[in-house]
């Protein structure tokens, strides 16, 4: 049985979700109705525009923003150590004073032992996980899509972490919005890949896995968030020291009706949400 933390330092804002303190610094989750982000060239005016929204909702919480560090997300497991790479391996856009550098390499999560830095990636419904130990003074930021998730990308990026010299009982972890279960179908070509991940964390495959009957091709409801708390679970982080904002990327609405966030499932777009893991001032 799960029980994690239900987000007593969450406040809900107009424009983003925040996080005030369960790592140690702050956390935020965009919404759409001020910001839209993309690392695509054809749309970097929008996403100049987020920039500056980003910017300004950021001081208004007293921080000062002026660099990003985003993994080049391919959907693989890769982990990378931002501090060892050479700065001409970073692909860096300025965004009128914002730089946000992007690892050359492909990756799906970065680690760093500056806690003054700030990590990101930006999202469509993908699970995207912070995680620190400030004991240790280690820091990382995961993107999880399906394939990654069961392919490892929480267990590498939670092995370096001890590489470096973290304990994982003193490691924190908080998930960002994703898409719910309910809104995240898979066909029967990968499903038997995660009923083989269920049984390998010890679930039974009825409590992340559901068979959706409303579709007319055969489709399978699917947990990513359960199958990820489980894991990380298993990997020895304590329940108490997860955090989840649990909102659906997909589903989630405002008072007035309105879709809170970007949704590549929902929208077919290239529009993005961010999960930013602030620096510690």
């Amino acid at each position: 049985m799960l029980t994690y933390n239900e987000g007593e330092d969450m406040i809900e804002k107009e424009s983003y979700i925040l996080d005030e303190g369960f790592l140690g610094t702050k956390a935020l989750f965009t919404k759409k109705n001020k910001f839209s982000f993309s690392l695509f060239l054809d749309r970097n005016e929008e996403t100049r525009r987020s920039f500056k929204e980003l910017e300004k909702i950021l001081k208004e919480e007293n921080i000062i923003l002026k660099r990003l560090y985003t993994p080049n997300v391919y959907h693989i497991t890769r982990v990378i150590d931002i501090d060892e790479l050479p700065e001409d391996n970073f692909k860096s856009a300025d965004y009128d004073g914002i730089l946000l550098s992007t690892t050359g390499d492909k990756s799906d999560a970065i680690i760093t032992r500056d806690l003054s830095k700030t990590l990101t990636v930006m999202p469509g419904d993908c699970l995207v996980i912070a995680l620190i130990d400030e004991k240790a003074g280690i820091k990382g930021i995961l993107h999880a899509g399906w394939k990654g998730l069961i392919d490892g990308v929480i267990v590498n990026t939670i092995n370096m972490f001890k590489e470096k010299g973290a304990n994982v009982n003193n490691i924190r972890g908080l998930l960002f919005p994703s898409v719910s279960m309910n809104c995240y179908d898979l066909g029967e070509d990968v499903i038997s890949r995660f009923r083989d991940f269920a049984k390998e964390l010890g679930l039974n495959e009825k409590e992340v896995i559901s068979y959706n009957k409303e579709k007319e091709k055969e489709k399978y409801n699917i947990d990513l968030r359960k199958l990820a708390l489980t894991q990380i679970k298993k990997l020895g982080i304590k329940d108490e020291n997860m955090s989840v904002m649990e909102y659906c990327t997909y589903s989630s609405k405002d008072e007035k009706g309105n879709l809170k966030f970007h949704s590549h499932r929902r929208d077919k777009t290239l529009s993005m949400n961010m999960a930013l893991f602030l620096g510690k001032e």
